[in-house]
């Protein structure tokens, strides 16, 4: 859910700021690039942590069949914190085309996490 509430977010930045006057209607065309990967990650970090929780090798790690359980149980913890942005929000902070003024809560709150 806090994925789908920062895409949200991300669009009515951008038509705020288009329909203000304030950002070229190119700027809508950015809202793919930047949140589709974050998606897709969503996506593969479900897939993968879903299996891992019931005990199941994720069927597109094989490879972790070969380990043992304590190393899997490792892995399980790598896999929730490599992946905590995507649970927490924090993925909205990866704002590559800077179209947050530097003043913006926007741009404050993302700072917090750099």
């Amino acid at each position: 859910m806090n994925t789908a509430l920062m895409d949200a977010h991300n669009l009515s930045q951008k038509l705020h700021l288009v329909l203000s006057g304030l950002g070229r209607p190119q700027l809508l065309s950015t809202y793919h690039d930047e949140r589709w990967k974050i998606g897709k990650r969503l996506i593969d970090f479900d897939e993968e942590y879903s299996a891992l929780f019931s005990g199941e090798i994720p069927k597109s790690q094989p490879h972790l069949a070969t380990l043992t359980e304590e190393e899997r149980a490792v892995h399980f913890t790598n896999v929730q914190r490599r992946n905590a942005d995507l649970t927490t929000g924090v993925s909205s902070c990866e704002q590559e085309n800077g179209y947050y003024p530097r003043s913006s809560p926007a741009a404050q709150i993302c700072s917090l996490f750099d």
